[in-house]
């Protein structure tokens, strides 16, 4: 399940839109996840959004974390949204 940890809100929700715009094009609905943490712990070590998408989006789509495993980078995303703007 790709995902992506951040604090930076407008990162979060941008790729959240774009996940669930591209499955709305693709499949006729929207399903991207969005977490906001609350508990401070989880914050300090992951950040205060999550986004992930699941093992049937992430081929569907197209988007998958460059480095092979289960987390994008800021990086990444940021370049995403830039590439579908």
């Amino acid at each position: 399940m790709p995902y992506l940890n951040t604090n930076n809100v407008e990162l979060a929700i941008g790729f959240h839109d774009h996940i669930n715009k591209k499955l709305l094009e693709k499949k006729g609905y929207m399903g991207a996840k969005f977490t906001s943490r609350v508990d401070e712990k989880f914050i300090k070590k992951y950040g205060k959004f999550r986004i992930g998408l699941n093992d049937f989006q992430s081929p569907l789509l197209g988007i998958a974390p460059q480095n092979g495993g289960g987390m994008f980078t800021e990086e990444e995303i940021i370049e995403l949204l830039k590439q579908n703007d």
